[in-house]
């Protein structure tokens, strides 16, 4: 059984356009000149709002068309600014906590309080408790350091070596999902959780990865099966509920080398064109993990 994991990172140039996606968010800013309504009273819509991550909220400077200076005076980690305009900005919730956004017109500052809530899709209750994906988790601190040991044992001195902990992690567990006795208490201790943790954080996590028109962030499974190798059922059917894995029966010939390499190239977008050189005659069967990282670059820059 062979896994093999991949994150890559693709450069695209559009050449008048500025798009930064290290926290998934763009930032558009368009500049308007216009006169102002005289005669009225200059001030926000709110001067304190409440958003849950991954939601958003419209701030308004009214009394006025001219246009003001938007930015983020605190929790530059909890929100970030979309769509801003003369006198107008899209507050995007990024992660709980408070922050303060500000507008500055002629000299004066005018300030909102932002409390960013707890999105209720970042839950799990299907245990009976909230499971948080979030820094501070029991999870998320098992998974941290299974991928700072990761990191350590692939090192090599004067080479640069490309591994994802999420890619490998989510290997490794769909691996486990098949283990029982000694063998699967020695997958727990790698990972430091109970398996059943396991299966359920990096399963939320995957389907919480994000997209859009200018970005993505997908992962991919699929195992595949040689004809005639007994398989357990179950062992198929958690992998495909819990981590999408696509399951293919085949014969292990040519056309199965053909369809492995050209399904990891259709996940990846034609970014990673070929997996595996070749079936080798003992091979029984091939778990696959692709995680593929698509955005634009915030400042285009040439080869």
């Amino acid at each position: 059984m062979r896994q093999r994991e991949n994150n890559i990172i693709k450069k695209k140039s559009h050449q008048g356009n500025l798009f930064v996606f290290i926290s998934l968010v763009a930032f558009v800013f368009i500049f308007i000149s216009v006169n102002a309504a005289a005669g009225k009273k200059i001030g926000l819509s709110s001067k304190s709002i409440e958003i849950e991550e991954g939601k958003s909220h419209v701030l308004k400077l009214s009394g006025t068309d001219k246009k003001a200076t938007w930015n983020i005076k605190k929790g530059k980690d909890k929100i970030s600014l979309k769509k801003v305009k003369a006198n107008s900005v899209t507050i995007y919730g990024k992660k709980a906590g408070k922050a303060k956004v500000q507008a500055k017109l002629k000299g004066k500052t005018y300030t909102c309080d932002v409390n960013v809530l707890e999105s209720s899709a970042d839950k799990d209750s299907t245990d009976g408790k909230d499971v948080v994906m979030q820094d501070g988790s029991g999870e998320w601190e098992a998974v941290a350091d299974f991928g700072s040991v990761l990191f350590q044992n692939t090192w090599q001195k004067d080479k640069n070596v490309m591994v994802s902990p999420v890619s490998v992690f989510n290997a490794l567990t769909m691996t486990a999902n098949g283990a029982k006795g000694g063998t699967l208490t020695q997958f727990e201790k790698l990972f430091g959780l109970p398996l059943e943790k396991c299966n359920s954080y990096i399963g939320d996590y995957n389907k919480s990865l994000p997209s859009g028109s200018k970005y993505k962030l997908d992962v991919a499974n699929s195992i595949w099966i040689r004809s005639g190798f007994d398989t357990n059922p179950d062992f198929l059917e958690k992998n495909k509920e819990i981590f999408g894995a696509q399951i293919q029966q085949t014969a292990f010939d040519s056309n199965t080398f053909n369809d492995i390499n050209n399904w990891v190239k259709e996940k990846t977008d034609g970014m990673i064109p070929k997996i595996i050189n070749t079936i080798e005659e003992n091979a029984q069967m091939y778990l696959i993990n692709a995680l593929a990282f698509d955005a634009e670059w915030k400042k285009v820059y040439s080869e």
